[in-house]
């Protein structure tokens, strides 16, 4: 899933502070080094809208290792207005 092979394009710098997409449409930002590893504060962002933020460690797709908060995406409401003619 989440691979060097995947990797699409690096945002900013190719190190540091940046952001990082793959092609499956996921997105990591926060701190990384030229290797693709992961080392400290950042979100990930999968394509299907769940979102893991907070400290990040090892390389992009070797099984990253995180502590922080998963969210699931949340579903929007559309009021339904209706009028009387």
């Amino acid at each position: 899933l989440l691979s060097d092979q995947n990797i699409i394009y690096f945002l900013y710098n190719h190190q540091g502070s940046g952001t990082i997409l793959s092609e499956d449409d996921s997105a990591y930002e926060g701190e990384f080094t030229e290797e693709l590893v992961l080392t400290g504060k950042g979100k990930l962002t999968f394509s299907n809208g769940y979102v893991i933020e907070g400290l990040f460690s090892n390389k992009w797709g070797s099984g990253l290792k995180t502590n922080g908060t998963f969210c699931k995406p949340t579903e929007e409401l559309n009021p339904l207005t209706t009028s009387k003619m």
